[in-house]
């Protein structure tokens, strides 16, 4: 059998006192562990040992009752076993498997937020300084509750309160999901409240601000302040009229740039000689469409006015609202750029499979749906004549459609990037890590979440995973352990708040350039990432 005892490092402050703390048992291991949390001087239920220093002598402990207890001393700055027993059993300490007497620094543990796992994880999968710090916040806990004030008990009732209106707003947009998902606005309006009551949620259940939530509030501090900031100077700079207007001219702009270079691709662009015929009718389609936007555009600019006053409205809220709105923006004065993309795409795409099932024709194979495979098929001679004059016309009629499809593809993507680019902007201002990077600039305990070991009387250090029980029988081994900050970036990625990893999964899959590619070269529609 193998002991392990964890003391707090004040207790070489104290004189005498009864340890309060937790008795826990690994039967995989075989080990004892004796959590010594706090010393007071009234004996209770949650007494595990004696603790005295050598000016006093341990006669109280024959008068303790519990089925776990431990005797210690200080003898020249070092803590000493000198009484033990387990399950009503005296230990026998020159004959037991090993003890390890580890002092850690109380106050490090007891600030510390990253070495307590959450409550979805088994306390099996604890190791023991987990489990130590998961005590000492769950002791802390239960003597703030009986320490309660009236003024804290108003400002829980305030935060439930509040929590339960978020509640009922986020679940009235939750309703509103399947119309909201279409705009980059409604779903940060969904996102905002429900991180709102996240953020409340937590405050009620751990009654203080903890890391993620400081990291959330700091970040729409920040969010706020900068767009208040962008719409000062967009208000000191543009007029009510001016913005849509602007946005005309600029789409103007667009709409003559696209008519000339049709007017370029109708005649011999770049010295190639395109289908005459069928580049007259693909020229002449895109033109109609592309006339048909500016009238969209013409049409709809009361309503990008409408959108300007909303900006000025919504904007206070910070500068992710005024992205959301931005995103909105373009994807309306886009449409008809991802209407005639989808034309271009799909004549592309119809040609490449098309030639691609009469490839496999001249070849003498078919594709076979039921097994997925190419096998082997017999043609007449009046299907091979025609597939053949078929594939020469798709064949030479390819490079006109090519053109005007790489055309209005680079606009689409253009688009899309630049839509993403907005959206990965407003992820980027609600996860601007500010208070944890605070926190681990000053060397802060609340953001430790890994342990170092000293043995005491040498320099050098131990990891966790090098704790060796089997020590030579009566021999006590004295270590130290004190929490430390991993590098920031860990940090970071650590106290990431939750509502930054719902933003990204409400933006949908992240990019995969292969698919991209793929996508591109087969024709295949291109979707806002």
């Amino acid at each position: 059998m193998s002991i392990i005892i964890l003391i707090p490092s004040f207790l070489a402050d104290v004189r005498f006192g009864y340890l309060y703390g937790v008795h826990g048992r690994d039967l995989n291991k075989g080990t004892e562990v004796y959590y010594a949390l706090d010393v007071g001087l009234q004996l209770t239920k949650e007494c595990i040992g004696y603790f005295s220093s050598k000016s006093y002598d341990d006669s109280l402990v024959g008068s303790q009752e519990s089925a776990n207890w431990f005797s210690l001393k200080l003898v020249r700055n070092e803590f000493v076993i000198t009484y033990l027993k387990c399950s009503n059993v005296d230990v026998d300490l020159n004959s037991c498997g090993g003890i390890l007497c580890i002092m850690y620094n109380h106050s490090k543990f007891l600030h510390s937020e990253l070495l307590v796992k959450s409550e979805c994880h088994k306390s099996e999968n604890e190791d023991y300084f987990q489990k130590l710090a998961r005590h000492i916040h769950k002791r802390r806990a239960s003597v703030n509750v009986k320490r309660q004030n009236r003024m804290i008990a108003v400002f829980q009732h305030m935060v439930e309160c509040i929590t339960l209106l978020m509640f009922h707003i986020s679940t009235v947009f939750s309703m509103l999901d399947p119309i909201l998902k279409y705009s980059s606005l409604g779903t940060h309006c969904k996102d905002f409240f429900e991180s709102i009551h996240w953020a409340f949620s937590s405050l009620k259940k751990d009654k203080k601000i903890n890391i993620k939530v400081g990291n959330y509030l700091l970040a729409t501090v920040f969010d706020v302040c900068v767009g208040l900031f962008f719409l000062n100077w967009v208000i000191s700079t543009v007029t009510a009229d001016y913005l849509p207007q602007l946005l005309l001219d600029t789409a103007e702009v667009v709409v003559e740039t696209l008519l000339q270079l049709l007017k370029w691709l109708m005649g011999v662009p770049a010295g190639l000689k395109l289908n005459f015929a069928w580049n007259n009718i693909l020229g002449g389609f895109f033109m109609y469409h592309i006339n048909l936007w500016w009238t969209f555009l013409v049409i709809t600019k009361p309503f990008l006015e409408f959108i300007f006053v909303l900006f000025l409205v919504l904007g206070q809220l910070g500068l992710s609202f005024q992205v959301s709105i931005l995103a909105d923006l373009l994807a309306l004065v886009s449409f008809h750029v991802y209407c005639i993309y989808v034309y271009a795409a799909r004549l592309y795409n119809l040609q490449i499979r098309g030639l691609i099932a009469l490839w496999r024709l001249i070849l003498g194979k078919k594709w076979n749906p039921l097994r997925e495979r190419v096998d082997s098929c017999t043609y007449s001679s009046e299907q091979l004549f025609l597939g053949t004059l078929a594939f020469t016309i798709l064949f030479f009629l390819l490079p006109t459609t090519v053109m005007y499809y790489i055309v209005f593809t680079t606009l689409r993507v253009a688009t899309v990037a630049f839509g993403g680019c907005l959206n990965k902007i407003k992820i980027l201002l609600l996860s601007i890590p500010l208070y944890s990077s605070l926190l681990w600039i000053f060397n802060g305990d609340s953001i430790t979440s890994t342990i170092q070991l000293v043995v005491l009387g040498t320099n050098r250090k131990l990891c966790p995973g090098e704790l060796n029980l089997g020590t030579p029988p009566s021999q006590q081994i004295n270590l130290s352990v004190t929490p430390t900050v991993l590098p920031w970036w860990a940090t970071v990625a650590i106290c990431m708040p939750n509502t930054v990893f719902r933003s990204i999964a409400s933006q949908g899959p992240t990019l995969q350039w292969a698919n991209l590619l793929s996508s591109l070269f087969s024709g295949r529609l291109i979707y806002p990432v």
